[in-house]
Formats: C-alpha cells, sequence, structure tokens
C-alpha cells in the first residue's frame, strides 16, 4: 500500500498536477491493475469445506452475524467491562485518525493553497512503519497502557501545533513535518493498540475478539 501511496504522489506531480480527474481515474485504473492477479490466484484456493459450526435455530445468514455481536458485545460488558470499554473508544479512536488525515488534505489544499496534497497523505502512510518501531521501543520501557496515552499526548500536540502555527499559505511548509509525525504516531498507536489489546483478551475468546 506504501509503495502504491508513493506511485500516485510521483503521477501527480510528474504527470497530473493540473488534472485531479484524470489523477483519480489513473489511481483507480492501477488499483484494479494490481488487483486482478492476485485475485485470479487466490479465488481458485476458496474450495469448499466443511462448515465448522451448524446457524443457530431461527437465524440465517443476513441475522446470525449480528447476533452474534451483540451477544459478544453483551458478554464483555457483564463479565469484562475493561475489554469493552477498550473496544468502545478505540472504535472512536480509529474514526478520529482517518477523519484527520481526510480533513488534513482539505485542509491543505484549501486553506494552505497546496497543490501536491497526495504527498501528505503518502508521508503519513510512509512514516507509519519507523512510528510504528518507536512505538515497539516505548512499549518496552513503559508498557502498552502507558505507551498508548504518551503516544496519543504526542499526536494531539502535534495537531494542536498544526492548529496554531498552520494556518496561511506562508505555513504551508510546516505542513510536512505535521504529516510525517502525524504518520508516526498513527503508526504506534496502531502497533501499540493491537498490543495492549491482546493482553487484556479473555483466554479462549481469542477467535471471537479478534473478529470484532
Amino acid at each position: 500500500m506504501i509503495g502504491y501511496l508513493i506511485l500516485i504522489a510521483v503521477l501527480q506531480i510528474v504527470v497530473f498536477s493540473d488534472d485531479v480527474v484524470w489523477l483519480s481515474r489513473t489511481a483507480q485504473a492501477i488499483a484494479c491493475a494490481m488487483s486482478l492477479p492476485v485475485f485470479m490466484y487466490v479465488a481458485p484456493k476458496f474450495t469448499e469445506r466443511p462448515a465448522l459450526h451448524k446457524m443457530p435455530e431461527g437465524q440465517n445468514l443476513l441475522t446470525a452475524g449480528f447476533y452474534q455481536v451483540f451477544a459478544t458485545a453483551n458478554s464483555l460488558t457483564n463479565t469484562y467491562p475493561m475489554v469493552m470499554r477498550f473496544l468502545v473508544g478505540l472504535a472512536f479512536l480509529d474514526a478520529a485518525n482517518s477523519t484527520v488525515l481526510n480533513l488534513m488534505v482539505i485542509y491543505s489544499r484549501d486553506q494552505l493553497k497546496v497543490e501536491n496534497t497526495a504527498i501528505l497523505v503518502a508521508l503519513a502512510g510512509i512514516f507509519t512503519i519507523p512510528g510504528a518501531y518507536f512505538g515497539n521501543l516505548i512499549v518496552k520501557r513503559s508498557g502498552a497502557l502507558a505507551s498508548l496515552f504518551i503516544i496519543i499526548f504526542f499526536n494531539l500536540v502535534n495537531l494542536a501545533f498544526g492548529l496554531l502555527f498552520v494556518h496561511k499559505p506562508e505555513h504551508s511548509g510546516l505542513i510536512l513535518p505535521v504529516s510525517v509525525i502525524f504518520g508516526m504516531t498513527i503508526g504506534a498507536t496502531y502497533l501499540v493498540q493491537k498490543i495492549f489489546y491482546l493482553s487484556i483478551i479473555p483466554y479462549g475468546q481469542e477467535a471471537e475478539l479478534q473478529g470484532e
């Protein structure tokens, strides 16, 4: 995915600097062309196999998943409330990070007059890798839960800096380090939250809760 982001950023700079429509069409065509060989290779491997579980009485394929999610949520609320609170917070955290990334592109284009906004997404994506590495170092020193709070705090400081000091076209150069640091905090957050989640999952429910 990171290679794809870099490719699209290069195309925008070199070929489609003034044509967003054709950049979008080309990006979609490249994505389809890259996905088709993988799909053709994987599809034959999905052969028929015996069912691992029987469909509960009174349910069907449309409703069984909703019943299972509700049952899991109810069980966690009553038995492991800490896990349930973490999952709810995680839903908001992931949604917030995705929203910030989307708004960063719009803000850079409309407020800072940045022409090549694809580079911001590419930078954020690339620097998730060193971010995950640094996240691992912080976990080893401070533990998963404390590390998660530390990383979220740095993310807030970085975004606050962007809001307070990057708001004019002449400040547009500062949006690049903001994107880099944001990408690093995202990479660290995803790693640390997974480590912490695996440490609090109830024994025997790993497969069920990993799918939630």
